[in-house]
């Protein structure tokens, strides 16, 4: 249990790194893909949940707009689905900058 913390704990602070990195070669439109869950919805993805809030908490701030959301079921192995999470979003300006 203590990993699983301490793994979340790490990913709060990777995945917004991820995402700006992702950013910041973006030009104006991404799309982005989540593996939210496998199978059941209280399976949280390490790493997926903390990138979903991070792009979600950008849209509600303005720097992101979501342009369109799709779930999609992706069968990665037998017994495993994923539910998979694209989002077409459209960059304002990066975090930190009024830039466009």
């Amino acid at each position: 249990r203590d990993l699983f913390k301490k793994t979340a704990e790490e990913n709060d602070v990777l995945m917004p790194r991820i995402n700006d990195a992702l950013l910041a070669v973006t030009k104006e439109t991404a799309f982005i893909g989540l593996e939210l869950f496998a199978n059941e919805p209280d399976h949280l993805i390490q790493g997926a949940k903390q990138a979903h809030d991070d792009i979600a908490n950008r849209i509600k701030d303005g720097v992101l707009q979501n342009v369109a959301t799709w779930m999609d079921a992706w069968p990665f192995k037998e017994n495993t689905t994923y539910s998979m999470l694209i989002c077409k979003v459209e960059k304002k300006y990066l975090r930190g900058t009024n830039e466009n």
